[in-house]
């Protein structure tokens, strides 16, 4: 078995493009893209956190680079993201069956 040919990638960054240090990232997934909102956190006393958040996007498709130590969690994130869209798709093709018009059979 061959592996195919891998497209030649090149990033360019818009006039938009604006690089921030963030250590908060809330992902929200739909059936369709992920919704990220990007910001900073920080503990103001022991029983407070704040998060400011400075951006937010939506994308089809995301790739994410993070250490090995975040690995575990970025797996956990995907796994349930996995697991409520399926949980969707069973809804509602559970509510298509039971609103379905009876077939009346052809002789």
């Amino acid at each position: 078995m061959t592996n195919p040919t891998q497209p030649n990638i090149k990033l360019v960054q818009t006039d938009a493009y604006r690089e921030n240090y963030s250590n908060s990232v809330q992902v929200r997934v739909s059936v369709w893209d992920f919704f990220l909102v990007f910001g900073t956190m920080q503990q103001q006393s022991e029983t407070q956190v704040e998060v400011r958040n400075y951006r937010s996007s939506t994308a089809r498709a995301v790739s994410i680079c993070a250490n090995l130590e975040r690995t575990p969690e970025l797996l956990l994130v995907g796994r349930e993201s996995i697991d409520l869209n399926r949980a969707r798709v069973a809804r509602r093709h559970a509510f298509e069956q039971e609103t379905a018009l009876p077939r009346i059979a052809r002789k």
